[in-house]
């Protein structure tokens, strides 16, 4: 074979690199750099003592608290990828912390901390895979199905709480299950302004690893395309109805892994938790440069989404505005990135239309 074939059987230099790391999420860590920007600039004239909200520190720990969002942001914004929705993403969550609290606070499980983790993880699982079921095989649409397992698990978690907090002080974490919580919850340095933790290496890991999932192999790129065009993925061949099912079951044990870090993180939850963090989660996804349409987007976009969406509120809060106003400007950012994504698709329909006219 002749060099110049063998050239042209060779990926570019950087090939995948270029497709995980798209002009799309360079835009958004732009929006994440104004957004410091402005909070530079506006943070000194309105609090007391002129304090400054953009420093290492807080930055480094608000990274370090978004990981509960941006893990779940992951698999989520995979669901979104598709052209579906998850508003079971945050409930899930929850429901998988009161298992994860129940298991790990019972006095009487032979079982390493680990393995009951595992257990916990069995909720998820089956949440997932009963959403993905019910939309992929009964063509039922993704929100009338995950807004009734919304109900389902906030029903749950309350049977299994009654709506008290667990575990409770009378039957704390004990043994190495405290270790296991103690390395789910490790952050370094020890302290409020800690620079990394397990959370935040999981969160990246997860978003890098989606990334290469969706960019670098078939199942990844059926996962594109059926958001693009459903009809079109499956007269190519896509077994459709698999690659739904399974999008919704990874939505939901990322969901189940962030519950597991928000029990490490408090020491146990109530029937409470995860209610409303379904904004955050979809936020994230949407304003990190994933379209609501479907195939446009990445993992890794929806983790600066996480971090925008994680340092507005923090930072609205720490100029001493309320935390309804961080609502608002989360519905605002949100309005903004779907009228911005569907501005940029029409740009690009109309720009390709000349081109081929031409």
């Amino acid at each position: 074979m002749s060099g110049k074939a063998k050239a042209a059987d060779q990926a570019p230099s950087f090939y995948l690199l270029r497709k995980i790391f798209q002009p799309r999420e360079l835009v958004i860590l732009g929006v994440l750099a104004l957004e410091l920007v402005v909070f530079w600039v506006l943070s000194p004239m309105l609090t007391d003592n002129h304090r400054q909200f953009v420093t290492l520190p807080n930055i480094m720990s608000e990274a370090r608290a978004v990981s509960l969002i941006g893990i779940a942001a992951v698999g989520t914004s995979l669901v979104i990828l598709t052209g579906g929705i998850d508003l079971s993403v945050g409930t899930t969550l929850g429901l998988t912390a009161v298992s994860a609290s129940l298991l790990l606070s019972h006095p009487n499980l032979p079982l390493p901390a680990p393995l009951l983790a595992l257990l916990a993880l069995l909720v998820p699982l089956v949440v997932g895979t009963v959403n993905g079921s019910i939309i992929a095989f009964l063509g039922i649409p993704p929100f009338i199905v995950t807004l009734g397992m919304m109900s389902i698990t906030i029903g749950l978690a309350f049977l299994l709480t009654n709506g008290a907090q667990l575990p409770r002080a009378d039957v704390p974490f004990h043994g190495d299950v405290q270790a296991f919580r103690d390395l789910l919850a490790w952050k370094y340095p020890p302290g409020v302004n800690s620079i990394i933790s397990t959370g935040f290496i999981v969160m990246v890991t997860l978003a890098l690893g989606a990334a290469f999932f969706l960019h670098a192999t078939p199942f990844g790129r059926h996962l594109a395309a059926l958001g693009g065009s459903e009809e079109a993925t499956r007269h190519a061949g896509v077994r459709v109805a698999r690659v739904k099912l399974i999008v919704y079951v990874m939505s939901a044990l990322t969901a189940g892994v962030a519950g597991l870090f928000y029990v490490a993180y408090y020491g146990g939850a109530n029937s409470d938790v995860g209610r409303g963090m379904e904004l955050s989660i979809i936020a994230a996804a949407v304003v990190g440069g994933v379209s609501l349409t479907g195939g446009k987007g990445s993992p890794l976009g929806a983790l600066v989404g996480a971090l925008i969406v994680q340092l507005l509120g923090a930072g609205m809060v720490f100029m001493g505005y309320p935390q309804a106003n961080s609502q608002i400007a989360q519905g605002i950012f949100i309005i903004l990135a779907i009228v911005v994504d569907r501005v940029l698709a029409r740009a690009g329909t109309v720009m390709a239309s000349r081109r081929s006219a031409a």
